[in-house]
């Protein structure tokens, strides 16, 4: 009579081994699949950022000293002719011209879609710089803006005398590399625009058609809500690449001729004068933080404030 009573204790203590065996896995499941992002955010983000903050308040010597956060700050605000001086300025151009231009965009991106035929092959062609080799795209851009090149043949035809050397010389340097970098970001620009615009459903258009709203009054009124969403988003990635585009500049100049941005005049520092540089560039890294920020999430905050458009 006993053994029911056996049978059905050892039944339960398998049950219990069994669950707990499980839970043990799913514990080392876990375990094994957040060491590797955890570790990784452990070395290369919180230890690299803490010592990288601590580098900004020492000398190449280790001693504490707040001199690179002086020299960086008073380039910033003061000796608007440094090098770093120079580079805030162009990285600020560029930064301005993104954002003016992108109205444009979406226009563009409107007319090609609405009012265009054969917008969409269109778009692809504007994108086609995009996604070929970077090297090969500066190559044809310096070939065809050289004295020698189309470019030239075409001023000298129309004006006469001597082609200036655009990337060679600091009048014309750093606006040659503007142009080339909005060029080169429009067809990006135009292709998610596009394709926000193609989200919308075409009845929305043909109702506005019906109540009398102009081409104006489409764009004003229903097209900018509508694709709000991406061009906000486009904004936001154009602050955060402040610190980051230097690929250009290097290709096309080296940074001479005072065409330097930030992510440039960082790049340079540590290549040219190595291990002496740290510090500085910990400073200058610091510094652009602390206003960057601020100012990125100050950015964003209005733009949610902006009232969208559903559909």
């Amino acid at each position: 009579m006993e053994q029911p009573i056996v049978d059905a204790k050892y039944e339960k203590m398998v049950k219990k081994a069994s669950k707990m065996h499980l839970k043990t896995m799913d514990i080392v499941f876990i375990v094994v699949m957040l060491a590797g992002p955890l570790a990784y955010f452990c070395v290369f983000w919180v230890f690299v950022n803490v010592d990288s903050i601590l580098m900004a308040f020492k000398t190449a010597q280790g001693a504490w000293s707040l001199d690179n956060l002086k020299m960086v700050l008073l380039d910033i605000f003061v000796n608007g002719g440094s090098d770093l001086g120079i580079a805030i300025r162009n990285t600020l151009l560029y930064f301005f011209s993104g954002v003016i231009v992108l109205p444009f965009h979406l226009l563009i991106a409107y007319f090609l879609f609405r009012r265009v035929a054969g917008g969409k092959v269109i778009q692809v062609i504007l994108y086609l710089p995009s996604i070929m080799s970077g090297v090969a795209i500066v190559a044809a851009f310096q070939n065809f803006i050289n004295p020698d090149g189309p470019l030239g043949i075409i001023y000298s035809g129309l004006f006469g005398g001597e082609v200036p050397v655009l990337l060679a010389d600091a009048r014309y340097a750093t606006w040659t590399i503007l142009f080339y970098t909005l060029w080169l970001g429009w067809g990006g620009d135009m292709l998610l625009l596009g394709g926000a615009l193609a989200r919308v459903p075409l009845e929305i258009f043909e109702s506005a058609r019906l109540d009398g709203i102009g081409t104006f009054g489409e764009i004003i009124k229903m097209v900018l809500p509508l694709v709000w969403p991406t061009m906000s988003t486009l904004l936001i990635l154009q602050m955060t690449g402040l610190f980051s585009a230097s690929g250009p500049i290097l290709l096309f100049t080296g940074g001479q001729y005072q065409t330097t941005t930030i992510a440039f005049w960082i790049f340079a520092k540590v290549k040219y004068e190595g291990a002496s540089a740290y510090n500085n560039v910990a400073a200058a890294g610091l510094v652009f933080t602390c206003i960057g920020v601020p100012i990125i999430l100050g950015v964003k905050k209005l733009i949610e404030l902006v009232p969208t458009a559903e559909y």
